[in-house]
């Protein structure tokens, strides 16, 4: 049923009263153009009911169970609330271009109480709800009927093409009767969820006044009468209530560009999840007990693992045909879950990992046990694809306080840099190769962060003294060496060379040339990674997908408090693993 048909009697009087202001009788409607005001309006109104209508399909495919492009009840709400005045704005620009263009009056006003309908419904909703999102979904469908009769006046085919585009989108609704348990009302949501805690196993507590709790809808009476009787005799006030069961099926194409901000895949994982990467055909995701689980593209299950607790990495070779999973203990799986090789142990949990493509290796590097001189030294250690350790001069011992790793595809070596009485040194080596690492650079301070570009012609180093840039395979490396910066807190490279240096307040972008390209202001910069957008993680949950032509941010949904970030080779997809619990995979443009 169509709601908001007083607003389109209040529109519609309106303009009939307008046109009796005039002393002397009014010509019909003109049959000239349609002014392209109109158009315009019409066509931003297909544009935020396009939103609206992505979303309502990714709602749809949470209430039916899928795992992807779906977005929580609460995310939906969040997400459509900036909304509401878009589509009150448009409403009045569709009323104001009803009295411009009076040949299309009648159907302008239609659209105008359809948005009125829509608007209540975003305002109102109580996503958690079915009975409310298919109201929801109900009005938009007739708002789109409306844009499409008024379309069918408007010369050329544009407006016509975004409408068919938005209402691509479809989603089925069925109705069925129900039986709901449900508590009494109480006074606040907070009362209502101590309430559900209790109860334990619940399908929902209210959004909105009365704060009820639904603990279950069944389509068989004696079921709902039966769980009644259990809860009272436990001493909760529940009863029985006559209500429908909604089910949603959702068609049509995948609305990757209006929900690209979105996850398009959520995975529950297993519990404490904390490192990830992706792999030929999908993701792995390994949790602080060592347990190792590989999901699909679409989130499916795939295969598990047991490697060592405590992993504080997980790197990927460039073709995703291995992964390498380390901190006390460094292990090499398969893609497709094989375990390969014995574990290689560090002297301490190791602090990342590097894939040297062209030699074929995973370089693992710890500190030592204690990161104090005393404590004993750090360790380096290089694993073939067959898993076995290399040998001399692997596994090497470094300074206590650990070293960091770089290389780039154009390179065969890895860098190192060690720190030793407050001056760090860089030096490299080519695994299986050379018999001893050379030496590059050295720099004042603490290493905190290392990074090469993709053809290996500039690297960075950041320590406690600042940020320093230099040539790793000029003849003298010394003498290209430069402090650019202050500490940086992370460091990256694009693909194209771009520099990309991360501090608590910014984001800056730099040429080759050291030219500042842009700079974006942020809160509590943590960690910057690069895919097809430059994706920062600003605080605990905030993360930004930046544009890395314009330095302009999209922010990404949140997923909860991250534990790491993972980008796929090709940069197409992100992940973000959150709250020990959840591995949500975004598509970027």
């Amino acid at each position: 049923m169509r709601r908001g048909g007083r607003g389109a009697g209040v529109l519609f009087s309106l303009l009939a009263s307008a046109s009796c202001l005039f002393s002397s009788p009014q010509p019909p409607p003109s049959a000239g153009p349609i002014s392209a005001q109109a158009i315009d309006i019409l066509s931003a109104a297909s544009k935020v009911l396009s939103r609206i209508s992505a979303y309502d399909y990714a709602l749809a495919g949470s209430f039916a169970g899928e795992r992807s492009r779906v977005i929580t009840p609460e995310r939906y709400v969040d997400a459509l609330a900036p909304d509401r005045d878009a589509v009150i704005a448009l409403k009045d620009r569709v009323v104001t271009a009803a009295f411009t263009d009076r040949q299309i009056a009648t159907p302008l006003i239609a659209v105008a109480d359809a948005l009125v309908a829509v608007q209540a419904d975003i305002a109102a909703v109580d996503a958690a709800d079915a009975a409310s999102f298919a109201r929801v979904l109900d009005d938009v469908a007739t708002t789109w009927t409306a844009l499409s009769d008024v379309a069918k006046l408007v010369p050329g085919d544009e407006l016509a093409a975004s409408i068919a585009h938005g209402a691509a989108w479809r989603v089925a609704v069925t109705k069925s009767p129900a039986f709901a348990v449900q508590t009494q009302g109480f006074e606040s949501r907070d009362e209502a969820v101590q309430i559900a805690l209790r109860i334990t196993n619940v399908e929902a507590v209210a959004n909105t006044p009365p704060w009820t709790v639904r603990v279950l809808t069944s389509p068989d009476r004696d079921v709902a009468v039966k769980k009644v009787a259990e809860l009272r005799a436990e001493g909760f006030f529940v009863a029985v209530v006559d209500t429908d069961r909604y089910t949603f099926a959702r068609s049509g194409p995948d609305p990757i560009a209006e929900l690209w901000r979105e996850g398009a895949v959520d995975i529950p994982t297993w519990g404490e999840a904390r490192r990830a990467a992706f792999i030929a055909k999908g993701v792995v995701v390994v949790s602080a007990d060592g347990e190792a689980f590989s999901f699909d593209d679409n989130g499916k299950l795939w295969w598990h693992a047991k490697v060592a607790s405590g992993p504080t990495f997980a790197t990927a070779s460039t073709d995703g045909r291995y992964v390498i999973i380390g901190g006390l203990f460094v292990q090499l799986l398969g893609s497709e879950g094989q375990v390969i090789g014995s574990p290689s142990r560090l002297p301490s949990a190791a602090a990342g990992a590097v894939w040297l493509a062209r030699r074929r290796v995973f370089v693992a590097a710890s500190q030592g046990p204690t990161g104090k001189p005393q404590g004993g030294g750090g360790g380096v250690v290089a694993l073939g694809l067959n898993g076995a350790p290399l040998d001399d001069p692997f596994p090497l011992v470094t300074p206590a306080a650990g070293p960091a790793l770089a290389t780039a595809p154009a390179r065969d070596d890895v860098l190192i840099a060690t720190t030793s009485n407050g001056t760090t040194d860089v030096e490299a080596i080519r695994p299986g190769l050379d018999q001893r690492v050379r030496a590059v650079v050295r720099v004042p301070g603490q290493v905190t962060d290392l990074a090469v570009d993709a053809d290996g012609g500039f690297a960075i180093v950041v320590t406690a003294e600042g940020t320093y840039r230099f040539a790793p395979g000029a003849g003298n490396a010394s003498d290209t060496l430069e402090r650019i910066a202050a500490p940086a807190r992370d460091v990256a490279f694009g693909a194209d060379g771009v520099l990309y240096l991360l501090f608590d307040n910014r984001l800056a972008a730099y040429d080759r040339g050291l030219r500042t390209l842009w700079t974006l202001g942020l809160r509590d910069g943590r960690r910057v990674v690069v895919a097809r957008r430059v994706i920062v993680q600003d605080g605990l949950t905030h993360v930004l997908a930046v544009d890395p032509a314009t330095g302009s941010a999209d922010e990404l949904a949140p997923v909860g408090e991250l534990n790491d970030i993972a980008a796929s080779a090709d940069g197409a997809r992100i992940l973000l693993l959150a709250d020990g619990q959840r591995a949500v995979i975004f598509h970027l443009p």
